[in-house]
């Protein structure tokens, strides 16, 4: 075990980085010269590719649809009535009705229906439905128009309102048509249709039918509280797409079918888009939208979707980016918010859900362990680009190091973590060994492990190697010779 020790760290001579045949040494201290880089033996050509960036669009609240036109315009349902986006700002759309609005829907020539709690508009125009009935669904039909439903109507609209309520009897949730003109309607009790109804018993997860949909192969999706289900266009037969099956949450809320033949599922716990070569997303969480309650959902030519959710609207954006520009962004990322006392720490909260503006961070048992692995990245960065600024973060990581071994007391003993010494007393009333440093500027935490001895090592050492001036290298020399020799004596 010493030997193997001893074979870590050699701090009168040169120290290695690098692995295989492909190793460099360096065997001075470097000042970002010529002598600054590092020769891989592989140079990795770093490609443009996609990446998925989210942004929440202004500050609306409870939208219940987006839909896009053929010009790629956003519209949303919303509580005070219908919103487009016109660059970065939501602009009111003037319609012939006020106040709450629940649907959307576009149809191929770029129309857009609205059912609202005032009544259905059509091109701008209101529509003449059953008097005192509220439309709740619209959507577009496959022989021209559009259908319009809600608890106490069904029917479509096609210069005319014609009725299929009568026929259905129930409240309807939704409603499309094949091309043979068959109609089927989601409904509380199955899909009813011109010749009766389907419920479990023909293969649906649930008789509780929410949202239907058909694909560019004529296959009709069902959505229901408890998974989806689709109609097979030749045979007929329903076969239900459940968790098991790759569903991500089973109450479904909306169906919307794309250009591309894409699914796009809405459910209360986030969106998922099902591609026809059988490749699947799922977006949930913060990152991706202001809310999980996803009521809608709409996917435009370039791959940019859109959510509409309880909490607001979101977009994610198809960007072309390098992993250079990736590395980048994390860089800045972990300086502003992930660096405290110069550790980098695991420890990042925020004081406001969703808002980074209020991040702050707080000591974990492996600031040391951690801090060595971001060292780590800055050593290699600069070996590689010898920027200044990769040079500067590792030099504030390395003698963050250093100081968990200088704050103890003890030659070769360092710290787990450090606070200021004002948060002392609080800190000894919880869990953990925390002592006060000989100063009073600091107080540090000890029972530290062997996972810490660890990463001193590593980190340090390619400081050592890759980074370091003379002054530097001894200050490195001086602090794992003391380790080193603390932990041959123990």
């Amino acid at each position: 075990m010493r030997a193997l020790l001893v074979l870590l760290i050699v701090v009168a001579g040169p120290m290695w980085a690098g692995c295989g045949s492909g190793s460099s040494k360096k065997d001075g201290g470097t000042d970002g010269g010529e002598d600054a880089g590092w020769d891989p033996p592989v140079f990795h050509q770093d490609v443009p590719y996609v990446q998925e960036v989210s942004t929440r669009l202004g500050d609306l609240e409870d939208v219940r649809d987006v839909v896009l036109d053929t010009g790629g315009t956003c519209h949303v349902a919303t509580a005070a009535g219908v919103m487009l986006l016109d660059g970065e700002e939501w602009i009111a759309l003037s319609l012939p009705v006020q106040g709450e609005v629940f649907d959307l829907a576009v149809d191929s020539d770029g129309v857009l229906a609205v059912a609202a709690q005032e009544g259905a508009v059509v091109d701008g125009a209101l529509v003449e439905i059953s008097a005192g009935a509220v439309p709740r669904f619209v959507g577009p039909r496959a022989a021209g128009g559009f259908w319009i439903a809600g608890e106490d109507l069904a029917g479509f609209f096609d210069g005319t309102y014609h009725s299929i309520f009568e026929d259905i009897g129930l409240p309807v949730q939704a409603v499309v048509d094949l091309p043979d003109g068959t109609w089927l309607a989601a409904t509380a009790a199955g899909i009813r249709t011109p010749a009766g109804e389907l419920t479990t018993e023909d293969g649906l997860p649930s008789d509780e039918v929410r949202a239907l949909a058909i694909d560019s192969d004529g296959a009709v999706w069902a959505g229901t509280d408890a998974g989806l289900a689709r109609r097979d266009p030749v045979s007929g037969e329903w076969t239900a797409f459940l968790g098991q099956d790759g569903l991500h949450y089973g109450d479904v809320a909306d169906l919307t079918i794309d250009k591309s033949g894409a699914l796009l599922v809405s459910t209360p716990m986030g969106g998922s888009v099902y591609h026809p070569d059988g490749g699947r997303r799922y977006y949930l969480g913060r990152n991706w939208m202001p809310a999980d309650d996803v009521r809608g959902m709409a996917r435009a030519a370039d791959g940019t979707i859109w959510f509409a959710t309880a909490g607001g609207v979101a977009r994610v954006d198809q960007v072309w980016t390098t992993l250079a520009e990736r590395a980048e962004l994390y860089d800045a990322i972990a300086q502003e918010r992930h660096v405290r006392l110069g550790y980098t720490s695991t420890q990042c909260h925020l004081r406001v859900a969703g808002d980074l503006s209020t991040a702050y961070s707080t000591d974990d048992d492996n600031d040391g362990q951690w801090t060595a692995m971001y060292l780590a990245s800055q050593c290699f960065r600069y070996a590689v680009t010898g920027e200044p600024e990769a040079r500067q973060n590792a030099r504030v990581a390395a003698y963050a190091l250093m100081k968990l071994e200088q704050v103890t007391g003890v030659d070769g003993f360092f710290a787990r973590s450090i606070v200021p010494g004002d948060e002392c007393e609080a800190k000894q009333q919880g869990s953990g060994e925390w002592h006060l440093g000989a100063d009073g500027q600091w107080c540090w935490k000890g029972d530290t492990s062997s996972d810490e001895f660890v990463g001193h090592v590593f980190g340090l050492s390619l400081f050592y190697d890759l980074v370091a001036d003379e002054d530097e290298r001894a200050d490195v020399a001086r602090t794992l010779g003391g380790i080193l020799g603390y932990v041959l004596k123990s």
